[in-house]
């Protein structure tokens, strides 16, 4: 009985040391697990020693023995060191996690777009701030719910067919609706990529508001189309221009045959004149839609909106601040002059008192990130046409249809002004601003660069 104990004593010892060796290629840490495994061998041979002692009363392996129990001790003593510093990295290594985690938390909530973290199954595993005030939910809300919550026309089966196709290793860019705890709707961009976050396999969403982009973007339909319009008024005024020669000397051949001072005579002037007012009408719209020739020439912008001054009596309830600084810059005086009258009549006919401006301006990206732009807007020096009202100002609605020429509210006179100065600023390379709040006016500017694109003698550009 007392051998078979033994036996199965020295058994397990052996089989420990085996385990112990291959524990080294399990965590790559050859001299803690050789130590161990040392130790649990010579703790065998110590066990086969007392055997040998207790079945033949052999005492002189005595040294032997307490030799090798002084290597096991050895042994196991540096074999535990060993494994301490191993686990101690493996703590500081938790450590650096934690705090990087930590760090990766902070700079979630501190984004300024919508971030959601979702798990393998498409389930929320984390959101961040700016998505839970833009949402209007809490974050407990939507931990654990799928993107649905937010979508309700997205499926879950593709839902995870998004999340398989991010997790295969293809980033994904998207364009989706976000729905508010209160049920408004907005358009988002959705950049998505896959990460490890908190130890597991997910996909980060990175959602942008692209609302401001989408009201831009209508905003140079709108334009392109008004631009559209005003070019076809052009034309057909020009062609209508061309009858009226035709009808004017008619009428003049018809009038040097009738008697001076009869009924028929009459008659051919009244026509004659409202031809004339016909024709006067057609060439401002020919000229409105940039179809007569632009001559330019250096100006002095402040020198042609001053004329605007000029008449048997100034404009009340306009205040003028004009630099007389200025640069002289290449412009057609006609076209411009145009300009201003169309911006001018336009915040008269909003109400309330009316400032006009003349200045040099240094244009900016960030500039261009501040009121609805049309035409082709760039960094650099500009000269700038500036005419403020104090009247209701132009709501949301408002601002999407600038540019429509059938489109009509205080703050843009008949809906004329806008649309038709428009091809005519693009024309000089330039591009027009407006910056409005309901309840507190509208300020249109219109900027020129001071070097303008190459000279042209030709027909305005649309």
């Amino acid at each position: 009985m007392r051998f078979a104990i033994l036996f199965l004593a020295l058994l397990l010892q052996v089989a420990a040391a085996v385990l112990a060796v291959r524990m080294i290629r399990v965590t790559g840490h050859l001299k803690a697990w050789l130590f161990l495994s040392s130790a649990l061998a010579m703790m065998a041979l110590r066990r086969l020693i007392s055997f040998a002692r207790a079945e033949w009363n052999t005492t002189g392996m005595d040294l032997l023995n307490d030799g090798l129990g002084l290597g096991v001790s050895a042994a196991v003593f540096l074999g535990i060191w060993r494994i301490k510093g191993y686990f101690e990295a493996a703590q500081a290594r938790e450590q650096r996690l934690a705090e990087s985690e930590a760090t990766a938390k902070a700079l979630l909530d501190n984004a300024a777009d919508a971030v959601e973290i979702l798990d393998e199954s498409g389930r929320y595993l984390d959101v961040n701030r700016a998505a839970c005030e833009g949402l209007g939910y809490r974050r407990e809300d939507l931990l654990g719910h799928s993107p649905a919550v937010l979508d309700p026309r997205m499926t879950e089966p593709a839902i995870r067919a998004s999340i398989e196709e991010v997790l295969a290793g293809n980033g994904k860019v998207f364009e989706t609706v976000h729905r508010t705890r209160s049920g408004t709707e907005f358009p988002v961009e959705v950049h998505s990529t896959p990460v490890t976050y908190a130890g597991r396999r997910a996909v980060m969403s990175i959602a942008r508001d692209i609302s401001a982009r989408r009201r831009h973007e209508e905003i140079q339909r709108n334009a392109r189309k008004a631009e559209g319009l005003v070019q076809m008024a052009g034309g057909v005024a020009h062609d209508f221009n061309n009858l009226f020669q035709v009808v004017l000397a008619n009428l003049e051949l018809a009038r040097n045959a009738s008697d001076p001072g009869s009924k028929v005579a009459a008659h051919i002037d009244r026509a004659r004149s409202a031809l004339d007012r016909a024709g006067s009408l057609a060439q401002r719209i020919q000229q409105f839609s940039g179809g007569v020739l632009r001559v330019l020439e250096p100006c002095d912008l402040s020198g042609l909106v001053e004329t605007l001054r000029e008449g048997p009596e100034e404009p009340a309830g306009i205040s003028w601040e004009l630099d007389r600084e200025l640069p002289r810059v290449e412009l057609d005086p006609s076209q411009v002059r145009l300009v201003a009258e169309a911006v001018l009549c336009n915040a008269r006919e909003a109400g309330g008192p009316v400032r006009v401006r003349t200045y040099r301006r240094t244009l900016t990206s960030a500039d261009l990130a501040v009121g609805t732009w049309a035409g082709e807007p760039v960094e650099g020096e500009c000269l700038v046409l500036d005419v403020e009202d104090r009247g209701p100002g132009i709501g949301p609605e408002g601002l999407m249809r600038l540019y429509d020429p059938f489109y009509s509210t205080k703050g843009l006179g008949r809906g004329l002004g806008l649309p038709a100065a428009l091809g005519l600023v693009k024309g000089h390379g330039g591009s027009i601003q407006v910056v409005s709040a309901v309840g507190l006016g509208t300020a249109v500017r219109i900027h020129f660069p001071v070097e303008p694109p190459a000279k042209a003698t030709g027909p305005a550009a649309p």
